[in-house]
């Protein structure tokens, strides 16, 4: 299924309420002047999907779809990086090696939007979802937390890493 390409950056302004407001008034004065009801409804109709449409547009939060895609070229990425690497300090014999094992591969199972709200420190949105990915040494199941943002291409994302915790023995 293909991701929606709807940027998370649009905003709802003070402008786009009067602009519907205009758009209906001359819709009723032009149809009601000539009495036809049909036209009316039509007219009526074609305003609430404008104003639906405006308040889906600001749904700025990314949709699980559009979260599990950036995911998937997150890691596709950061996997073809890492050969990448293993290709530079082991060389060719040592990335056949992480390939045949099957080290090179994963297939995401399941992916669950948990919470986003609004990135502090960028834009974009921080967001907190479940996956299960399939790797060659079994199931990994995590709670991750990443920020969201808008790129040329698409929705990108950037994993927060978590703090180290630390604990002292003895005290």
């Amino acid at each position: 299924m293909a991701a929606s390409t709807l940027p998370l950056n649009l905003t709802w302004s003070g402008y786009s309420a009067d602009l519907l407001a205009i758009m209906w008034a001359l819709a009723y004065k032009t149809l009601a002047a000539s009495g036809d009801a049909l036209m009316l409804t039509r007219a009526s109709v074609v305003v609430l999907i404008a104003i639906g449409v405006i308040f889906y547009a600001h749904s700025n939060a990314p949709s699980e779809i559009q979260m599990r895609d950036a995911f998937q070229h997150y890691l596709v990425d950061q996997t073809a990086r890492t050969v990448e690497f293993i290709q530079k300090t082991g060389g060719p014999s040592a990335v056949e090696q992480v390939k045949a094992a099957g080290n090179a591969q994963f297939e995401i199972r399941a992916f669950r939007k948990l919470e986003c709200q609004r990135a502090r420190a960028q834009s974009g949105y921080d967001c907190v979802f479940n996956v299960d990915i399939d790797l060659a040494n079994g199931m990994m199941h995590r709670t991750l937390e990443g920020i969201f943002y808008n790129t040329v291409t698409g929705i990108g994302f950037e994993l927060v890493e978590q703090p180290v915790r630390t604990s002292v023995a003895g005290k």
